[in-house]
C-alpha cells in the first residue's frame, strides 16, 4: 500500500470518527433533554446527572437569552433612531415655517443665543454613544446583576440643550418649584429612554423578580454609579458660600460645576454617570413609574430621596392616607426605610412629585 493510500484511508477513517462522534452526541444530547423535560424529579437525574447538566443547560439558556437580549437591544435602536430622526425632520421643517413667518422674530433670537446654548451646540458634534456593562449586586448580596447601557450622543446633546435653556419660575414654593422641574424632566426623557427601560425588563424576566425585588434591583443599579457632586454655580463661589459643597471639593471629591438647576436629567446621568441626590431620584423615579410603581420624589432643604408606597417597614413620610418609605440613592447599601439620624429629624420633608398624582 502505498503512502498516499495510507494517508487517504487516514483521513477518511477521521472523518468517519468525527462524523460518529457528532451523531453519537446529538442523540446522547436529545436522550438528555428529554430527561431533563419530562424525568428532571426523578432519582437517578436529581442524584447522578443534575450536578453535571444542570450547569451546562444554564449556559446555554443564559447564551439564548443574550442573542435575544442583543437582538432586542439592535432592534429598539434601530426603531429610536429614526424616531430621533423624524423628530429631527419635524423641527427642521417647523424651523423652515417659522423662518418664512416670523424672519424678524427669528433674527433676534439668533442674536440673543447666550455663549452657553452655542457651546452646547459645538460640543454635541464631537460627543461620541455611550456604551458600557454596569454590574452589581442586590442588598443581601444574592444576586448578580448586568445592565448593558447604551445612550445616543445626540439623544444626551438634547437632553443637555433642553434642560439648560429650561425656565421655571420662583414663586417662593420649593414643593411647586422642583415639582414644576422634575416633572418636565421626567416627560422630556422618558419617552427616550426605551432602551433602558427594555434593559431593566429584561433582567426582571431573567431573574424572575417580584415587585419588591425589581425596584431593589434598580436602586441598587444606581447606588454602584459613584457619587459626584452637581454644583449650579462654580466650584470657587461654592467654597466660598460654605456649607457641605465647599467641605466636599475641599476634600477633592469627585463633582461637576456650572450645571444648571444643580442636577442632570435622567438621560445625562445615564450618559455620563455623574450625578448627586436630586439627579438620581429623578432617574429612579422615571424608571419605577414607567413600570407602575406608586413612587415619589421626596425633597427636604439640603437632600432629595426617593419614596416609595409599597408595603415595608422603616420611616415613611404620610401623604393623603398613603406611606411613601424614604430610600437613599447616592450610595451602596441603603434599604428601603432606611436613613440617618440627620435627615430623619429633618422637619421640612415634602413629596415634591409622585406619579399617582401627576
Amino acid at each position: 500500500m502505498s503512502k498516499i493510500e495510507k494517508r487517504t484511508k487516514n483521513i477518511i477513517f477521521m472523518i468517519n470518527f468525527i462524523w460518529g462522534l457528532i451523531k453519537w452526541s446529538f442523540r446522547f444530547g436529545i436522550v438528555i433533554i428529554i430527561i431533563r423535560i419530562f424525568f428532571s424529579d426523578s432519582p437517578v437525574y436529581q442524584n447522578y446527572l443534575k450536578n453535571i447538566f444542570e450547569p451546562i443547560f444554564q449556559m446555554a439558556f443564559n447564551k439564548f437569552a443574550t442573542l435575544e437580549d442583543h437582538k432586542s437591544n439592535e432592534n429598539q435602536q434601530k426603531q429610536q433612531q429614526k424616531e430621533e430622526l423624524e423628530e429631527q425632520q419635524n423641527e427642521e421643517n417647523q424651523g423652515n415655517s417659522n423662518q418664512k413667518n416670523k424672519k424678524n422674530v427669528i433674527r433676534k433670537d439668533k442674536n440673543n443665543q447666550n455663549s452657553n446654548q452655542q457651546n452646547i451646540a459645538k460640543n454635541c458634534e464631537n460627543l461620541s454613544n455611550a456604551k458600557y456593562n454596569q454590574s452589581w449586586k442586590d442588598l443581601q448580596q444574592s444576586h448578580n446583576y448586568l445592565a448593558k447601557i447604551a445612550v445616543n450622543a445626540q439623544t444626551a446633546c438634547k437632553s443637555n440643550s433642553f434642560r439648560e435653556n429650561l425656565t421655571i419660575n420662583y414663586t417662593g414654593d420649593d414643593e411647586t418649584y422642583y415639582s414644576e422641574l422634575y416633572g418636565k424632566l421626567v416627560k422630556f426623557c422618558s419617552p427616550k429612554m426605551v432602551n433602558i427601560f427594555k434593559t431593566f425588563e429584561i433582567i426582571q424576566k431573567n431573574k424572575k423578580l417580584n415587585q419588591e425585588e425589581f425596584a431593589e434591583m434598580v436602586v441598587t443599579f444606581i447606588q454602584s454609579i459613584p457619587y459626584t457632586l452637581i454644583l449650579d454655580k462654580s466650584a470657587k463661589d461654592a467654597i466660598n458660600q460654605g456649607g457641605f459643597a465647599a467641605d466636599y471639593i475641599k476634600e477633592k471629591k469627585p463633582y461637576v460645576e456650572n450645571i444648571k438647576f444643580g442636577l442632570q436629567s435622567p438621560i445625562e446621568f445615564l450618559y455620563n454617570k455623574k450625578g448627586d441626590c436630586d439627579t438620581r431620584t429623578v432617574l429612579a423615579y422615571t424608571i419605577l413609574k414607567r413600570f407602575g410603581y406608586d413612587v415619589a420624589i421626596l425633597n427636604c432643604k439640603t437632600h432629595s430621596m426617593l419614596g416609595l408606597n409599597i408595603p415595608a417597614h422603616g420611616t415613611s413620610l404620610n401623604m393623603r392616607g398613603k406611606k411613601y418609605y424614604f430610600w437613599e440613592t447616592t450610595a451602596f447599601g441603603w434599604q428601603l426605610g432606611q436613613m440617618t439620624d440627620q435627615f430623619k429629624h429633618e422637619k421640612n420633608w415634602a413629596v415634591v412629585l409622585a406619579s399617582k398624582n401627576d
